[in-house]
């Protein structure tokens, strides 16, 4: 796979963690319309739209989510084994959450700018690491 220049590392990751198994997975052209997500996969009898975040902060702000991105993803995950959701990398903690768009709606509700690590813990599933890409035993749990 040739990546574009623009692709980040963590973009990167997602897709060949996803890919190198033999899942199909496609990075949408954000650059041309409005997507409601960095990708789409089909992985284990679920469809996944994930949109890739990366922050060296200490919490993940919510201003990083375009609106359009969280109302699609609320949008897609209406459907039966449609899941949408964030894949967010906590540089400065060297730790990755995938983050439920309803987990994500609730912490807005709730008032919330930001999620921290505690927040992601408790609201998201961490993805861990396996030989150099992500263990996508995150997928069983949606």
């Amino acid at each position: 796979m040739s990546y574009k220049h623009s692709w980040s590392a963590f973009e990167k990751l997602i897709y060949d963690s996803f890919y190198k198994r033999g899942y199909l997975i496609k990075k949408l052209d954000t650059s041309v319309q409005k997507q409601v997500s960095d990708f789409v996969t089909f992985c284990d009898g679920k469809l996944l739209f994930l949109e890739a975040k990366s922050t060296r902060a200490n919490s993940f702000p919510f201003s990083m989510v375009k609106a359009h991105q969280a109302i699609g993803l609320h949008g897609m995950s209406a459907y039966k084994h449609v899941h949408g959701g964030l894949m967010v990398d906590m540089r400065k903690h060297s730790r990755i959450f995938y983050v439920p768009v309803q987990s994500l709606q609730m912490a807005l509700t709730e008032g919330k700018a930001s999620m921290t690590i505690q927040d992601l813990e408790s609201m998201g599933i961490e993805v861990y690491k396996k030989d150099g890409l992500l263990d996508l035993s995150f997928v069983e749990e949606l």
